[in-house]
């Protein structure tokens, strides 16, 4: 019986792996932003009809059955500076991200943080508490291109 010795395979590095972009046209981002500074301009003309249809009121929502709120405050705005801050972090944030995902995938992500930022809201404010303004899926926006740049590091480090 002859006796086999077996080496190791040699150490071949793995092919260069790149990561391909999408590179998606931020339209939705634009989109929002237009939105968002349509119905703020609306909320100067009409005082606060809007707030009083749209903000996120907890009890309103639980008690009453009015959980369109949960949607319809992201889009509402207490001030000039609220709405000029949000809409630049929409922006700087946004552009990147649909970019990066394309544009059905970021409107999942910025509709599920959306989503997520009211519920956080109705679990933790006073039950008699307005909330209003888009930071909750800036937010989230910005959760999840911490998490993209968290998970694909090892294929940024070197810039390329």
């Amino acid at each position: 019986m002859e006796d086999y010795v077996t080496y190791p395979e040699p150490l071949i590095p793995p092919p260069e792996t790149r990561l391909t972009l999408p590179l998606a046209k931020p339209v939705l981002t634009y989109v929002l932003i237009a939105v968002n500074v349509l119905i703020y301009l609306l909320t100067l003309l009409t005082g606060d009809l809007l707030y009083i249809l749209g903000a996120l009121i907890p009890v309103l929502a639980f008690e009453y059955g009015q959980w369109w709120r949960l949607l319809s405050a992201a889009f509402l705005h207490a001030g000039l500076m609220h709405i000029a801050f949000n809409m630049y972090a929409l922006y700087v944030l946004g552009r990147r991200l649909e970019q990066l995902f394309g544009t059905a995938r970021f409107a999942l992500i910025y509709g599920l943080a959306l989503l997520g930022g009211s519920v956080f809201v109705m679990l933790f404010a006073r039950w008699d508490s307005l909330g209003v303004g888009a930071s909750g899926a800036i937010l989230g926006l910005l959760g999840a291109l911490v998490s993209y740049f968290w998970h694909y590091q090892k294929y940024l480090h070197d810039g390329r």
